[in-house]
C-alpha cells in the first residue's frame, strides 16, 4: 500500500475525520478542510468517499462477509464497475476507513460504456467463479443506454434492474442477498455487504496501487501526539522546576 499522495495530504485526512466524529456534516467537514490546506475537486471527492465516521466504519466493517460466503449478490453495477476501470487503467484506489476500496474517478468516465461492460463482465466472472449462484444487477437509469447495456449482460445469466433510484432498490434488494457496492448509504442500511470490486482486481489487474487511507490517519495522529509531546516538554523547560 502507499501513503497518502501530495494532492490529498495526511494532516487534511485527519482534519476532515476529526471533524466528523466531532459532528460536523460532510458539507461542512469538506469546506473546512479544503479552505484550509487548499484542496481540489478530487481531493474533495476522495475524502468525502473514503473518510467516514468511527462509529460508521466500524458498523459498516462487521457487515462484510467474503465473497466465498455469498449464494445471492446484488451488484450496484456502475459503482462496482467504476472502481474496476480505475484500477485496470490509473492502476490505483483507495483503501477507506471501512474497509472498502474505492476510487476517485467523477462520473463523466461513464461516458465509455464499452470499458464499462467489460467491468461489469469481469465482476460476475470472479462472482461466479467464487460460487455465487444468483447475480442481480442494478444500474442507474439516470445513465445514458443503462438500458442497452443491461440488454447486453443478461447473456451472462444475470437478472437485471434498471432502477431510477439505484440505491433505494438496492437497499431494497438487501433484505434477500448481499450488496456489492461502495455507496456509504446504501452500506450503511444492508445488513451484509461484500468487496467486489476488490475480489474482481485480485482476480485480473497483474499490480495496482493502494492508497491507504486508514494508514495516513495513523500517521497524523502519530504526528499530532508527538507535536503534543514535544510542546509540553519546551514549556516544562521554558518554566523550570
Amino acid at each position: 500500500m502507499t501513503r497518502s499522495p501530495a494532492y490529498l495530504p495526511a494532516s487534511a485526512v485527519y482534519a476532515y475525520f476529526f471533524l466528523l466524529n466531532y459532528g460536523y456534516t460532510e458539507k461542512q467537514a469538506s469546506a473546512v478542510v479544503r479552505a484550509r490546506y487548499g484542496l481540489d475537486e478530487r481531493a474533495v471527492r476522495v475524502l468525502k468517499r473514503c473518510v467516514h465516521p468511527a462509529d460508521v466504519s466500524a458498523a459498516v466493517r462487521r457487515r462484510s462477509v467474503g465473497l466465498g460466503e455469498v449464494d445471492a449478490l446484488c451488484v450496484d453495477g456502475f459503482n462496482q464497475a467504476l472502481t474496476l476501470y480505475a484500477l485496470r487503467t490509473l492502476r490505483y484506489a483507495y483503501h477507506c476507513t471501512d474497509g472498502l476500496l474505492r476510487d476517485d474517478l467523477s462520473g463523466s468516465a461513464l461516458r465509455d460504456m464499452g470499458a464499462v461492460a467489460d467491468a461489469i463482465r469481469a465482476l460476475v466472472r470472479v462472482a461466479r467463479r467464487a460460487g455465487v449462484s444468483r447475480v442481480v444487477v442494478v444500474l442507474d437509469a439516470s445513465v445514458p443506454r443503462s438500458g442497452q447495456l443491461a440488454s447486453s449482460i443478461r447473456g451472462l445469466g444475470v437478472e437485471t434492474l434498471v432502477a431510477r433510484k439505484a440505491d433505494t432498490t438496492l437497499v431494497e434488494l438487501s433484505r434477500e442477498c448481499v450488496v456489492a457496492t461502495s455507496d456509504i448509504l446504501v452500506l450503511r442500511a444492508a445488513p451484509a455487504h461484500t468487496d467486489l470490486a476488490r475480489a474482481a482486481a485480485d482476480a485480473t489487474v497483474p499490480a495496482y496501487a493502494v492508497v491507504d487511507l486508514e494508514e495516513a490517519l495513523r500517521q497524523a495522529h502519530r504526528a499530532w501526539c508527538e507535536s503534543v509531546i514535544a510542546s509540553g516538554a519546551a514549556r516544562s523547560q521554558r518554566e523550570g522546576p
